[in-house]
């Protein structure tokens, strides 16, 4: 009989902003799952941690959070199912960013990708430009605003594609491997720009250290299920389950 995984700790909120029930999904023309029953919550200002080894299946799970990759009743963001008719409601209310910023970076300067979304929200140009000032100034770009997002760094780029979705004033913010070929002045900034955040967050990544250092939960995924989940020091403290995970070596 197999028994559910351990779920030391977790956040029992009677109104998550992101509730999954038993998704299951396989790419086509593959035999084996790429989910498998995954089962997972984040409360309002909840600040999640997934990890797992590489073909775990967080990037896929994320995909899935906004539609992006599949729809499904299984999954509800802001009491929601992602279902076809949602997605337009649903993707305002979670910003996905993705490992590489230029993959969200495409306007002449810094101000135009950032006013995009809430431009796209029907803002009037006053509460744009608002938004603008308020999201540079939350992940520390103030006075970058004329600046072309392809001139700047790559921890620079990363900060303004977090920008973009801030915006947007996300229930849920994502973020996949948001350290990937960050130095350590980069990654120090995305720390503490992180720890500023308000809203909920959930990051999917192999550096275990940053989810210790922001975040309250882990999830451990593998083989496309959530095999183990609780309070970060509990979770990462626990050598046998992150060995047995193809996880320690992170830590090191």
């Amino acid at each position: 009989m197999k028994h559910p995984p351990p779920r030391h700790g977790q956040d029992s909120s009677p109104s998550p902003v992101l509730d999954i029930r038993d998704l299951n999904y396989r790419y086509p023309g593959t035999d084996h799952p790429a989910l498998a029953g995954v089962n997972l919550s984040v409360a309002p200002g909840e600040r999640v941690g997934l990890i797992g080894p590489n073909g775990a299946g967080k990037s896929t799970l994320l995909l899935h959070i906004n539609g992006i990759l599949a729809t499904s009743a299984q999954v509800r963001v802001g009491g929601l199912p992602a279902t076809r008719p949602n997605l337009a409601r649903i993707r305002n209310m979670v910003g996905l960013v993705f490992q590489d910023g230029n993959d969200q970076l495409f306007m002449p300067t810094v101000f135009d990708d950032i006013a995009f979304g809430p431009l796209n929200q029907g803002l009037p140009p006053d509460l744009v430009r608002a938004r603008v000032a308020e999201a540079l100034e939350s992940v520390g770009m103030q006075g970058f605003e004329d600046h072309s997002p392809h001139h700047l760094s790559g921890g620079e780029r990363r900060r303004v594609a977090m920008a973009t979705v801030l915006s947007m004033r996300p229930l849920l913010l994502i973020l996949d491997e948001p350290t990937s070929n960050l130095d350590a002045r980069g990654r120090a900034r995305l720390v503490a720009t992180l720890r500023r955040q308000p809203t909920a967050v959930l990051v999917a990544t192999h550096d275990l250290g940053l989810v210790r250092a922001i975040c309250t939960r882990c999830v451990v995924m593998d083989h496309g299920s959530v095999v183990a989940q609780g309070p970060v020091g509990t979770i990462l403290d626990d050598r046998h389950l992150l060995e047995r995970h193809g996880l320690w070596a992170s830590l090191d």
